[in-house]
């Protein structure tokens, strides 16, 4: 789903980009840039450094200098989601976009979802699609994603269907919503997206936007073990599936999934290979995203 309407252009900034950061060196000033040298202009970047310990800050002020669109605050490790609604706080913006600290955007991103949402009043936040560049090994994974809403709210009730940091949402939305959780630690993205479809009609572009870095500082892979994000995966989908109006019926896949997240590993690796393929297909069904994995070795 793609679509460009027409921009309002006035003095005040009509998107405010926000970015919370923890120990963002090296990744931080490209991901910065890409926003700053975005084609849409009437803009303002809020960056929370979040109680970083290396030169995160310095970097940010260093690149402030240089545009006054920038607007820095440090707090003290207050995480993820407080320092996301303190961001949000500060935004004066009819739009919000969320932009991660080790992140690329792509340079006609913004234009092209405040596009689409301008055009679109019906809608509360719009998405693109992305890809994931693994700095580890070496690869590129392209991922796919639904762009329909009605599809969009099914997949969220199997995984997870939108790239956070390529959102672009209507800022009276996440008021309405009270912004996020500051109880999740976890998956706190699925949840907001989960309270916005609750009220408003969603959407991805069909545009690859985003380039996300793998790497082993990313809180996303790295953050949690295996175990953990397979109790909050599940519990999320039942979250989806009560909040979005689906049959009750669906509940059982996750259920079942929470329950056998619980089990021993050696107990898992004590089932035959081909009856854990049956079993996590019927626990973790298609959730409509499709990924292609290019390696980049020479």
């Amino acid at each position: 789903m793609a679509g460009v309407g027409k921009l309002n252009i006035g003095n005040e900034p009509l998107i405010s980009v926000v970015m919370t950061v923890y120990n963002g060196v090296p990744h931080l000033k490209p991901a910065i840039d890409s926003i700053l040298n975005q084609t849409y202009t009437n803009l303002e970047f809020i960056i929370i450094d979040d109680g970083s310990t290396d030169s995160t800050f310095e970097t940010i002020q260093e690149i402030a200098r240089g545009d006054r669109r920038l607007k820095f605050f440090r707090e003290s490790r207050v995480g993820r989601a407080r320092a996301l609604n303190l961001a949000l706080s500060k935004a004066s913006g009819k739009y919000v976009a969320i932009q991660d600290a080790d992140d690329l955007s792509a340079p006609e991103r913004l234009q092209m979802e405040l596009g689409f949402l301008e055009a679109h009043p019906e809608y509360g936040m719009v998405g693109g699609q992305y890809e994931v560049r693994d700095i580890v090994k070496n690869e590129v994974e392209i991922t796919e994603l639904p762009t329909e809403h009605e599809l969009l709210c099914r997949a969220l009730t199997k995984g997870q269907c939108f790239c956070h940091p390529s959102i672009l949402f209507r800022k009276r939305i996440l008021d309405q919503i009270g912004g996020y959780d500051v109880n999740k630690k976890f998956l706190l993205d699925r949840d907001i997206f989960i309270r916005v479809a609750r009220v408003s009609k969603v959407a991805n572009l069909q545009e690859r936007l985003v380039t996300v870095l793998h790497h082993p500082n990313r809180f996303f892979f790295f953050g949690f073990s295996s175990r953990r994000r397979e109790i909050h995966h599940n519990w999320m989908r039942m979250v989806a599936i009560w909040k979005l109006g689906f049959s009750k019926h669906n509940l059982l896949q996750p259920i079942f999934g929470l329950i056998f997240a619980f089990f021993p590993h050696r107990f898992r690796l004590s089932v035959p290979r081909p009856m854990r393929k049956i079993i996590r297909n019927i626990i973790y069904p298609d959730n409509l995203t499709t990924k292609k994995v290019i390696s980049t070795k020479k």
